[in-house]
């Protein structure tokens, strides 16, 4: 590679010579050079400028920038000896969590802050002066922080502009600042995915993206990043293994705007469920809990509707519309189990 740029650089270095950008050209003649192609169809007459061939020697020589993500090896192995991560090519970069109302207060119970530079200040307020993490962007409720340390270099010194792309479009999503260091970015939580490990889903859920650098030329890299779902992958010793993988679904509820008796159930944390596998109860002011059935095509009281009825799953920020015989002010409590009555998340609301 260091070859061929040398060889770039000489060969334009040469063209700049015989275009008389070295002061070759009389004072009549303009700085720049034409050649012209002619057959028996077209004409076509190109202008080299030497400022042009100075940007292309420039582009020649140009070195992309360089990262470096630190990469952890998060593999655990059960009682049975097989790993609950089966290893891979995708090294983990770092770890994430999913902050709720009380992740937004510090120790005394303030709020953090509701801009950037206030949640700032707390961070490094909570940390002293001898630790220092970076927070690129605002965290809002609902969010997944992805953690991570990083390095970051131009060889030749350019500017850089660098950051995550969330979404894999080749465009950063969340500029970040500084060139080295521990690093919080925070994303939308439909982010989240369940790991695909081997041949089956492993008991894990994991954050990807990509770590984009481009210099002030146009020259520059990519890096993927995995970030795994801080305890989503925990074991516990007793049978019922599943417990533990309950604990990543997180639901929020709210009063449905414009009807009677009607909430809004959105899954905050998690990962896809099958509709077919999920039920839905519903306990409306203390009275017993009944299961609440899906809504047949132009029905919608005392059931369920989904805000993306095409999938045969309910994902990450997909919510439904649970309607309730409720014909006044009420509190409804709603309870998402699976199709062995296990639960999932229980969560309360006042509708109207």
């Amino acid at each position: 590679m260091d070859y061929l740029k040398g060889l770039n650089v000489i060969i334009l270095s040469l063209l700049l010579i015989l275009t008389g950008c070295f002061g070759m050209l009389s004072d009549d003649e303009e700085d720049s050079v034409e050649a012209e192609s002619t057959d028996d169809t077209t004409t076509v007459t190109a202008t080299l400028t030497a400022q042009d061939i100075a940007d292309a020697m420039i582009l020649a020589s140009n070195s992309p920038p360089k990262i470096s993500v630190k990469a952890f090896d998060f593999t655990d192995d059960d009682d049975d000896g097989y790993p609950v991560i089966t290893k891979n090519s995708w090294a983990f970069t770092g770890q994430y969590s999913c902050v709720d109302e009380l992740d937004m207060l510090d120790e005394d119970g303030n709020n953090i802050g509701e801009t950037l530079e206030e949640q700032r200040e707390s961070i490094d307020e909570a940390l002293g002066e001898d630790r220092y993490r970076h927070l690129a962007n605002l965290v809002e409720v609902g969010d997944c922080i992805l953690y991570f340390d990083f390095l970051s270099v131009d060889p030749d010194g350019d500017a850089m502009t660098k950051g995550i792309d969330t979404d894999f479009d080749g465009i950063i999503d969340v500029p970040i600042t500084p060139n080295f260091g521990v690093t919080m970015v925070s994303v939308d939580n439909s982010t989240v995915k369940k790991i695909f490990n081997g041949l089956s889903d492993a008991p894990c859920s994991q954050i990807d993206v990509a770590f984009i650098a481009i210099d002030e030329h146009g020259a520059s890299t990519a890096e993927f990043m995995h970030f795994i779902g801080y305890g989503s992958c925990e074991l516990n010793d007793d049978d019922d293994e599943d417990d533990n993988n309950l604990d990543f679904f997180t639901f929020s509820a709210a009063d449905g705007p414009g009807a009677d008796g009607a909430a809004i159930v959105t899954m905050d944390s998690g990962y896809d469920l099958i509709w077919s596998d999920i039920t839905i109860m519903a306990s409306v002011d203390g009275s017993p809990t009944v299961s609440v059935v899906q809504c047949a095509e132009g029905e919608y009281e005392n059931c369920w509707s989904s805000s993306d009825s095409e999938t045969d799953y309910w994902n990450v920020g997909e919510a439904i519309l649970i309607d309730t015989s409720c014909t006044s002010v009420c509190t409804v409590t709603i309870t998402i189990t699976d199709d062995e009555g296990v639960i999932f998340d229980t969560v309360m609301v006042d509708v109207e």
